[in-house]
C-alpha cells in the first residue's frame, strides 16, 4: 500500500493500479474544492518528481473527472527537452521528466480539423529552492517550499476551468526539480546550452526558477498556441518593490495586459512593467555564453529575469506573472488567511 506523501487522500493497492481516494482523501477533496490553497500549507517530506506521481497530486488531490494527462515517455528524447533544469543540483537527475496537465473541452475531431489553437501555461514546480552551490541563508528558507507556488496556481486555474467546462483548449507544462546542493550541482561559472541552442552562464544556482523555464518555453512555442503565460515565484526584487498587495506582470502585448488588468479588477490586484532593451544588455551582455542567468549587475533583478525569460520566447502573447511578493500572506491582507495564498489563482480563472 502507498501513500500521498503530501496530500496523505490517496492510495493505491498495487503499482500498476490506479490511485483512488481514501475515505479521509474524499471528505479533503470536498473540503479544498479544487483549490491548492490548503495544500500548500500543508508540510511534509517531498513527493518524488517523476512524471507519473506530480500528475497523481494534479489529477487525484484535484478531480476526478475532465482534466486529463499527456505523459509522453522520453519526450523528444526526455532529458534532452529540460538541460537547463538538469543542471540544478538534483538528488536524482534520472528521475526528471518533463510532464503536461491538458484542459481540453474542445479536443473532438471537428475542433482538432479546426486546429482550435490552445493557450499555453507554464510553472517551474520546485520542490524546495535552497539555492544549491549559492545556498540561501537560513532565515525563513523554509518559505522555500512555496516555489511550488508557480504550478500550484497554473494546475489550480487549469482544473478549475474543467470544473468549469470552459470551451477552451490549455495545456499547462511543469519542469520538475528540486534545487539542492550536492556532488552533481551545478556551480557558479558553468554553461550549459538550451533546447533552441543558447548557451546559458550560471553564475548563481539561486536562480533555478529562470532556468527551467527557459527550455519549457521553448518546448511550449511547438504547440502552436494562442498564447503564452508563465507563472513563477522568481524574484525576491519583485517582493521588494510590490510586497504583497500586488502580482508583477511583464508581458511584450499590450492586449494580453489588457485582459489580464480586467480579470484583476474583479479577482485582485496587479502590477504591470514594460521593459527597455537596457535590459536586454544586461542579460546578453555575458563572457562566456549567449546569456548570463543573473545579469551583469544586482539591480532590476525583476526586469532582467523576465528579460532572460525573452530570449527563449518568440510568440507576441506572452506575459511573465512573478508571484514571489503575494506567495505568502501573514496579516497584510485581511481578506487572506495566513500561510500560502495561491495567488494569483482567481485572477487566471476570470481571465
Amino acid at each position: 500500500m502507498m501513500k500521498g506523501l503530501v496530500l496523505r487522500v490517496y492510495s493505491k493497492d498495487k503499482e500498476d493500479d490506479m490511485p483512488h481516494f481514501t475515505s479521509a482523501g474524499e471528505s479533503f477533496n470536498k473540503l479544498v474544492n479544487g483549490k491548492l490553497r490548503d495544500i500548500l500549507n500543508m508540510s511534509g517530506p517531498p513527493l518524488k518528481t517523476t512524471k507519473t506521481n506530480f500528475p497523481r497530486v494534479v489529477l487525484v488531490g484535484l478531480s476526478k473527472r475532465t482534466a486529463g494527462v499527456d505523459e509522453q515517455e522520453n519526450w523528444h528524447e526526455g532529458k534532452e527537452n529540460i538541460r537547463a533544469a538538469v543542471t540544478e543540483g538534483c538528488g536524482q537527475v534520472q528521475d526528471l521528466e518533463l510532464s503536461s496537465v491538458e484542459v481540453d473541452p474542445c479536443g473532438d475531431a471537428q475542433a482538432a480539423a479546426e486546429e482550435a489553437a490552445p493557450m499555453q501555461m507554464k510553472h517551474p514546480w520546485c520542490f524546495l529552492g535552497s539555492g544549491g552551490i549559492s545556498i540561501k541563508t537560513p532565515a525563513n528558507m523554509d518559505l522555500m517550499r512555496a516555489d511550488v507556488g508557480g504550478a500550484a496556481t497554473i494546475c489550480s486555474a487549469i482544473v478549475s476551468a474543467a470544473k468549469l467546462n470552459l470551451p477552451i483548449n490549455i495545456i499547462g507544462l511543469a519542469p520538475l526539480c528540486e534545487n539542492m546542493p550536492s556532488g552533481r550541482a551545478n556551480k557558479p561559472g558553468d554553461v550549459v546550452r538550451a533546447q533552441n541552442g543558447k548557451t546559458i552562464q550560471v553564475d548563481n544556482t539561486d536562480a533555478e526558477g529562470r532556468l527551467i523555464l527557459a527550455d519549457v518555453l521553448c518546448c511550449a512555442h511547438t504547440f502552436n498556441p494562442k498564447l503564452i503565460i508563465n507563472a513563477a515565484t522568481l524574484t525576491g526584487a519583485t517582493d521588494v518593490v510590490l510586497g504583497p498587495g500586488a502580482t508583477g506582470v511583464f508581458t511584450n502585448s499590450f492586449w494580453l495586459w489588457n485582459k489580464l488588468f480586467e480579470a484583476s479588477i474583479k479577482q485582485g490586484t496587479m502590477s504591470g512593467g514594460w521593459l527597455s532593451e537596457y535590459y536586454t544588455r544586461k542579460v546578453v551582455d555575458c563572457q562566456l555564453a549567449d546569456v548570463n542567468n543573473v545579469g551583469k549587475y544586482r539591480s532590476a533583478g525583476a526586469c532582467t529575469a523576465v528579460k532572460f525569460l525573452g530570449e527563449f520566447v518568440t510568440h507576441p502573447k506572452w506575459a511573465h506573472l512573478d508571484i514571489a511578493g503575494v506567495m505568502t500572506n501573514k496579516d497584510e491582507v485581511l481578506s487572506l488567511c495566513k500561510g500560502m495564498t495561491g495567488r494569483a489563482t482567481r485572477t487566471l480563472i476570470e481571465f
